[in-house]
């Protein structure tokens, strides 16, 4: 009778480690979603409260930020998601990072999930791929034009990416995007801060792939 008791103990606990296994494993392949934050301009005031950086470094608030980026959220959502963290709403409001309409709170700046990564490099295929064959059309006018500016130490291939990739495509898109209305370079920000914050969801591909 004791050895069949032990046997049935045995059973017991290997069926609950057998479980608490797999459902350690679930947790584990899991991923945890990340987000990438970044600005275009600078930050001249070095305190920390009117940094970007620092008020979205914490884990809670890169997971808020991406669900808020799914569906508006209410005040004590937003405070709860929040309690474990150093940043709290009225720092996300000081900022403009997050805004308030009515009793519903919306992220105030562009952030790009996943799924708007997949549509921009499913839309951007099209049309770099007829970019790419009108610039490579200029190709020998692009040399030509490089030979009489070839400053010592600089190849001609990393001259033409600078001159064709940043100075053409990069700034001349944001001249183009200013003029036209739909951008504004450099607004002021909270703290006397010039910038544009921007963000991206960590994946297995990145939209720099489509630069």
């Amino acid at each position: 009778m004791h050895y069949k008791k032990m046997i049935l103990l045995f059973v017991c606990f290997s069926i609950i480690f057998f479980a608490l296994a797999v459902l350690q494993n679930q947790g584990f392949s899991q991923k945890e979603r990340k987000l990438q934050i970044a600005i275009v301009g600078s930050i001249e005031n070095n305190d920390p409260q009117y940094n970007p950086y620092v008020i979205c470094s914490p884990k809670e608030v890169k997971l808020l930020l991406l669900k808020m980026a799914e569906s508006p959220m209410k005040r004590e959502e937003i405070e709860s998601r929040l309690s474990s963290s150093k940043t709290k709403i009225n720092d996300l409001l000081r900022l403009e990072i997050i805004r308030q309409e009515k009793d519903l709170f919306y992220i105030n700046f562009p952030l790009f999930t996943q799924r708007d990564e997949e549509i921009i490099v499913k839309a951007a295929e099209k049309h770099s791929q007829h970019l790419k064959e009108n610039i490579l059309k200029k190709r020998d006018q692009i040399y030509d034009l490089l030979d009489k500016y070839q400053p010592s130490g600089i190849g001609k291939d990393k001259l033409a990416f600078i001159a064709v990739s940043c100075l053409s495509l990069d700034l001349g898109a944001l001249d183009f995007l200013a003029e036209n209305g739909y951008i504004i370079h450099r607004p002021e920000k909270p703290g006397g801060n010039h910038y544009v914050l921007n963000a991206e969801e960590v994946t297995d591909f990145s939209l720099k792939e489509i630069y």
